[in-house]
């Protein structure tokens, strides 16, 4: 099964990443539409695919309960993340690139915050009482909102992780 659960642009637009039932992660060139490159390593289905805003890493979550980081030059999997204990929903980066911060939302019902250059587990939101759908950034006003599959949406301010606003 070849179904794409998510896609993503590099920052300059050239890059495609998509995310598929298969367990891969497919890169393709914009211009010319074509793959050039599979990406294999999860061991259940990719559901979401994000890159990095300076465009240098390609992050991947899966129902394996990990978020890969990737090398977008060399296509190598340079860190595996093990925290979460149920499927890996969704990613995203913080938008400024001097950050460094990658979130991935997972049916655990938490959102984890991760360093994205080292990896390191750096704090858990908690406050859904169900399955993580979906994570954003919002970098104007210093927002994580997650959303469950509840139909019920969190929002974190970024700098407490205990600052809770229900929407």
């Amino acid at each position: 099964d070849d179904r794409v659960n998510s896609v993503a642009f590099s920052p300059d637009g050239k890059t495609l990443a998509s995310a598929s039932v298969d367990q891969t992660i497919k890169l393709w060139n914009v211009e010319t539409r074509e793959c050039f490159k599979t990406l294999t390593g999860h061991d259940d289905r990719v559901n979401s695919v994000a890159f990095s805003p300076d465009g240098k890493t390609l992050a991947s979550a899966s129902g394996d309960t990990t978020v890969r980081l990737w090398d977008v030059q060399t296509t190598e999997c340079f860190k595996i993340l093990k925290v979460h204990s149920s499927a890996v929903k969704s990613i995203a980066f913080y938008p400024q690139t001097n950050q460094n911060i990658l979130i991935s939302g997972a049916e655990d019902e938490t959102v984890m915050v991760w360093n994205s250059i080292t990896g390191d587990h750096r704090y858990t939101l908690r406050g859904l009482t169900n399955p993580v759908r979906t994570v954003a950034f919002d970098d104007r006003n210093n927002l994580i909102a997650s959303c469950g599959s509840n139909k019920t949406c969190l929002l974190y301010t970024s700098d407490a992780a205990d600052d809770l606003l229900c929407v």
